[in-house]
């Protein structure tokens, strides 16, 4: 993808979780996530992602009654709210399948199925996609990328590559997979930055549409507040360098109004006429 011929789809992210890393759980409750939803559309975001339980460092599973209780009712008002894409950010399949039920039409997993390997199955019979997303502590021996001196990010490429075969093999057409490298799942600071260096190399692996979610996260607090909303300049700067870069197709972000901003600086560069220069 190169930014002059289509731009990402901009991902609003919705946590309705007491202990987000983001927000410090602000949406927790169901009608705070619906008024975020609308404003996340308002803004221009094209596709909702819910959640209800935090992949922050250090943050406590819960288990799958609770998780149910926070996501079901949103993502069911939500999806009769706004006639839009909405994923369900989940690596369980139970939630994964209520959600579908609720309205939802994308599995999000950050586990890239590698935690419950019967979330392949819910989405396979379901109208629905899936994000292998990839998270090595979760990720079984025999995909793996065990080669001696391959860098971090040829073995999340490889990793990845695994994943969606094994989706594949499952009975997933490769028309409902799209892959996201884990920004910040399991990597150090600068194994992060190779892979967002090197995402050309992902898109010529996999043949299939690029998830990245970079926004807030702390691999942007270098030289930032160590408070993750107020790392939307940095964050905003990496989008449009991701942008110009020309290999995301979804960017998921808790500031869609800083990403479309971000958007129009790339298409400005890249030599775009937008609707604003008309």
């Amino acid at each position: 993808m190169e930014m002059g011929t289509h731009a990402p789809v901009f991902m609003g992210i919705i946590n309705v979780t007491p202990d987000s890393f983001s927000d410090g759980g602000q949406y927790h409750a169901r009608s705070a996530a619906i008024r975020l939803a609308d404003d996340l559309v308002d803004s221009g975001a094209g596709w909702l992602d819910i959640g209800g339980e935090s992949t922050r460092p250090g943050a406590m599973p819960v288990d799958e009654a609770t998780e149910l209780g926070r996501v079901i009712p949103a993502v069911r008002t939500i999806a009769a709210r706004h006639r839009l894409p909405i994923s369900i950010d989940t690596s369980k399949s139970v939630v994964a399948e209520r959600a579908i039920d609720a309205g939802a039409t994308i599995v999000n997993d950050v586990t890239g199925g590698c935690a419950d390997p019967d979330v392949l199955s819910v989405v396979k019979g379901a109208p629905a996609r899936f994000i292998i997303g990839h998270w090595p502590k979760h990720i079984p021996e025999r995909y793996r990328d065990t080669r001696p001196g391959a860098d971090c990010a040829e073995r999340v490429f490889v990793e990845l590559e695994r994943l969606v075969t094994s989706a594949v093999d499952a009975g997933l057409e490769p028309s409902q997979l799209l892959v996201d490298p884990g920004i910040g799942f399991g990597k150090e600071m600068v194994d992060n930055w190779s892979i967002l260096r090197n995402l050309s190399r992902l898109a010529d692996r996999c043949r299939l549409p690029i998830v990245v979610g970079v926004s807030r996260k702390r691999l942007l607090a270098d030289r930032t507040p160590d408070v993750p909303n107020e790392r939307d300049f940095a964050t905003s700067s990496l989008h449009a360098q991701l942008m110009n870069a020309g290999s995301v197709d979804v960017l998921r972000a808790h500031n869609i109004v800083a990403l479309r901003q971000a958007a129009l600086v790339a298409q400005r560069w890249s030599g775009v006429v937008s609707e604003e220069d008309r």
